[in-house]
C-alpha cells in the first residue's frame, strides 16, 4: 500500500504536467500532438482513479484486520480502556490514527508524531520503552511496537490524578523537641516557666494550626505531629520557619532554648515511621539540634536549619553514666580495639592513647591500630620521638594483624569520627561485632552500623576533652602520664585553634585535668612548631588566596601536594582577617587526592557547604575530600555550593521577616 501511495503522488505530479503541456499544444495549433496527449492524460486519469480506490479499499480492509483480530467491538473496547493506535512512515509522519484522536478532535494524519507529544523522539533516540507526555491537558502513555512502525498510546490522566492525590495524602510523622527545655525546667520557677511556655510552646501550637498539622505534646518538652505531603512540601518551601521562629522567641526572654525535628515519610507501617522519625530527631540533635532531619523511608536524609552553634547540654550526670557504661562494656570484652581516622591527627591519637590507658587498667588486652595508617606529619614526627616511652604502655599494630587477633567476643572503639569510610581500619570495623563510638563531630547520615553505645558530642571541643572527662569519672584511679596527658593537650590546641574557637568552660577544666596529669604545654606547643616546609607550603596558601562575595577568603594551591592538617592552619589563619566570615582553602593532598579546609566566624555554617560536597564537620570548621579530579574543578564546585547557600540563607530572610 505504502508503494501504492507513492505512485499515487508521482502521477498526480505527471497529470498536472500533461495538462499544462496540453494548453501550450492547443495554443501553438498542434491539435494532433494535443489530442494524442489527451488520450494518455485520459488513460492516466484511469489509472490515478483505480489507485485511489485501491488505497481506500486496502485500508478499509486493514481496520476490517483489526476488527477481526480484537473482534467487532474492537472500538468501543479501546474507547472503554482510552487505548489508541498511531502509525507512521519512515519520516516519522503519522500515516493513520486510531478512533480516540478522532472522538478528542486530534487531526493527527499527515503531521510529524512530535506534533502530538514533543517528547514522544526519546522512544527514538533514548533506550526508553515507555514515555509520557500531555496534550491538551490529558496526560498520555505512549509504547513503541517492537515489530512494525506502531505506537500504543494510552490515557493515564485520571490514573496520574489518583495517583498524585495518593501520594499528597500520603501519611508525614514528625517528633519536635525544645532542646534544652528541661535544664530550664529544673531550675527556674513557675513565673518563669509560664514566660518560658508562652514563647516557645504556644508558637508551636499556633505554627501546627495554621499549617493544618496534628500536634500532640508527648513530654514537656517533646510534641508529636502528623501531618500529610502536601503540607509537608508548603513546609519545605517555607523552610520550616517554626525554627526561627523558636530561636529568636528564645533570645528574647534570655534562653537558650531550639527547636529539632525528625519527620519520616514514605510508604512504610506507623511502626516505621515512628521508628524512623525518633532515629532522625537524635540525628538532628546530635548534630547540634536547631535543625530538621527528613527523610523518605528509601531515601537519603535531608537537613533544613542548623543556623547556630551545638549548645553545651552535656551534663556531668551525662558524662558518669556514659563512663558506667563504657565500663561495663569493656568488662564484657576480650580484646578491644582502638581505631582512629584516616590521616589520623593529634586530637585522635591522643584520644586513643587516653582509652588506651583507661582500658587497660581493668586488665583488658588493648590495641592501638595505627601501624601502616596515614598520620599527620607533625603528629608523626612527634610519635617517632616518643615511640620508645609510648611502645611501653600501648601496643601499636597493623590492621592486617588486628584482623588476624580479632575473635568473636572483642570490641573495637570508634575515636574521632562515626562514618565507617573514614577509619583507618574500615576492615576490622566491620569484623568485629561490637563497637562504641567517641566522637565530637556533627553527626551526618553515615553512621556506624549497629554500635552498642555511642558517645557523640557536637558541643565538645575535641575528642580528647570527652575522654579526659570519662578518665575522671572511672572507679578506679587511671595513671595518665606525662607523655599521654601531652599529646591529648596537643589535640586540643590543634581542634580549638590554640583555645581560639570552639571552646566552653568544659575545655578548660580538661584542660586543668591534663596539667594535672602532668601534661607539658612547651612540649606540646613544639609538637606543633612549624619546619621551613610546612611555612613555605601555608606561604604559599596566603599567596594564591582571594576575596569571594566579599566576605569569603578562598586559596587554591595545585602546583604541590599539601597536607590537610597545613590546608586547616591556612584557613584559620585566612579567617583571622578583618572583615572575613568563613575560608576555604582548596589543595592537594596526594597525587590522586583534593582536600578542602573550611572555617567559619559563625556567621556562615561551613558544615552544610561541606557536607553538599559529601563532606562534614562542625558549624565553624568543617572539610571535604575528592578523588580524581582537579583544584580548578572542585573550586568551581565549591562556588557553586557557596552560592546556593547564601541564596538560600537570602530568601530565609526574606520569608522570615514578611
Amino acid at each position: 500500500m505504502k508503494y501504492l501511495e507513492k505512485i499515487k503522488t508521482q502521477l498526480g505530479i505527471l497529470i498536472f504536467l500533461q495538462i499544462i503541456l496540453l494548453v501550450v499544444l492547443f495554443a501553438f495549433n498542434m491539435e494532433k500532438i494535443a489530442i494524442a496527449l489527451l488520450l494518455i492524460m485520459i488513460l492516466d486519469g484511469g489509472m490515478l482513479v483505480w489507485i485511489v480506490y485501491t488505497v481506500q479499499k486496502s485500508k478499509k480492509q486493514e481496520d476490517h484486520r483489526i476488527n477481526q483480530l480484537l473482534g467487532q467491538e474492537a472500538s468501543q473496547i479501546f474507547e472503554y480502556g482510552q487505548v489508541g493506535l498511531l502509525t507512521y512512515d519512515e519520516q516519522f509522519n503519522i500515516t493513520w490514527a486510531s478512533e480516540l484522536f478522532f472522538h478528542r478532535h486530534l487531526n493527527l494524519v499527515g503531521k510529524k508524531l512530535t506534533s502530538f507529544l514533543p517528547n514522544i523522539g526519546d522512544l527514538f533516540v533514548e533506550e526508553v520503552d515507555v514515555i509520557h507526555g500531555n496534550c491538551d491537558n490529558r496526560i498520555y502513555e505512549v509504547k513503541r511496537c517492537d515489530n512494525g512502525n506502531l505506537l500504543y498510546v494510552k490515557d493515564i490522566t485520571d490514573y496520574q490524578s489518583l495517583q498524585d492525590k495518593m501520594y499528597k495524602n500520603r501519611l508525614v510523622l514528625g517528633i519536635m523537641h525544645l532542646d534544652n527545655y528541661r535544664d530550664y525546667s529544673a531550675f527556674e520557677d513557675e513565673n518563669r516557666m509560664a514566660q518560658l511556655n508562652v514563647h516557645l510552646r504556644q508558637p508551636i501550637i499556633d505554627w501546627a494550626h495554621d499549617n493544618g498539622i496534628i500536634v500532640r505534646r508527648l513530654k514537656s518538652d517533646q510534641f508529636l505531629i502528623v501531618l500529610d505531603e502536601e503540607i509537608y512540601e508548603k513546609l519545605v518551601k517555607q523552610r520550616f520557619d517554626i525554627l526561627q521562629k523558636i530561636r529568636q522567641n528564645a533570645q528574647s526572654v534570655d534562653a537558650n532554648i531550639t527547636l529539632s525535628m525528625g519527620i519520616a515519610r514514605g510508604e512504610g507501617s506507623l511502626a516505621q515511621l515512628d521508628e524512623l522519625s525518633s532515629e532522625l530527631l537524635e540525628l538532628a540533635q546530635s548534630r547540634g539540634g536547631d535543625q530538621v532531619a527528613s527523610k523518605n523511608i528509601n531515601g537519603e536524609v535531608i537537613f533544613y536549619g542548623g543556623k547556630s552553634e551545638s549548645s553545651n547540654s552535656r551534663s556531668r550526670v551525662r558524662v558518669r553514666v556514659m563512663a558506667q557504661a563504657i565500663k561495663e562494656i569493656i568488662d564484657d570484652s576480650n580484646n578491644i580495639f582502638i581505631v582512629g581516622h584516616q590521616n589520623t591527627d593529634f586530637d585522635c591519637m591522643g584520644a586513643c592513647l587516653g582509652l588506651s590507658k583507661m582500658i587497660q587498667a581493668y586488665g583488658k588486652e588493648t590495641y592501638i591500630v595505627a601501624k601502616d595508617t596515614k598520620i599527620e606529619s607533625h603528629l608523626d614526627q612527634a610519635l617517632k620521638a616518643n615511640m620508645p616511652a609510648l611502645s611501653k604502655n600501648h601496643h601499636f599494630i597493623s590492621e592486617e594483624m588486628g584482623l588476624k587477633l580479632a575473635g568473636g567476643n572483642d570490641l573495637v572503639l570508634i575515636v574521632d569520627h562515626h562514618d565507617p569510610e573514614q577509619s583507618s581500619a574500615s576492615e576490622l570495623v566491620k569484623k568485629v561485632r561490637n563497637s562504641i563510638v567517641i566522637d565530637h563531630h556533627r553527626r551526618t547520615s553515615q553512621f556506624i552500623d549497629k554500635p552498642l553505645l555511642v558517645y557523640l558530642e557536637s558541643s565538645a571541643s575535641s575528642t580528647c576533652e570527652l575522654v579526659s572527662e570519662l578518665i575522671a569519672y572511672q572507679p578506679i584511679r587511671i595513671g595518665i602520664n606525662d607523655v599521654e596527658a601531652t599529646f591529648m593537650y596537643a589535640g586540643m590546641l590543634v581542634d580549638t585553634n590554640r583555645f581560639r574557637s570552639h571552646t566552653t568552660f568544659r575545655t578548660f577544666e580538661a584542660c586543668a585535668l591534663l596539667k594535672k596529669w602532668g601534661a607539658n604545654i612547651h612540649i606540646a606547643e613544639q609538637m606543633l612548631d612549624e619546619d621551613v616546609q610546612t611555612f613555605e607550603k601555608r606561604t604559599l596558601i596566603y599567596q594564591n588566596s582571594f576575596i569571594y562575595k566579599d566576605n569569603i577568603y578562598i586559596s587554591v594551591v595545585d602546583d604541590q601536594v599539601i597536607e590537610q592538617s597545613i590546608l586547616a592552619m591556612g584557613a584559620d589563619t585566612l579567617l583571622d582577617v578583618k572583615g572575613i566570615e568563613a575560608s576555604f582553602v582548596i589543595g592537594k593532598t596526594s597525587n590522586k587526592t583534593i582536600g578542602i579546609s573550611a572555617r567559619s566566624k559563625g556567621n556562615i555554617n561551613v558544615q552544610i557547604i561541606m557536607e553538599s560536597l559529601n563532606g562534614g564537620g562542625h558549624f565553624a570548621a568543617a572539610a571535604a575530600q575528592f578523588n580524581d579530579t582537579d583544584t580548578q574543578e572542585v573550586l568551581k564546585l565549591l562556588e557553586s555550593k557557596i552560592d546556593i547557600y547564601l541564596d538560600k540563607e537570602v530568601k530565609e530572610h526574606e520569608s522570615n521577616t514578611n
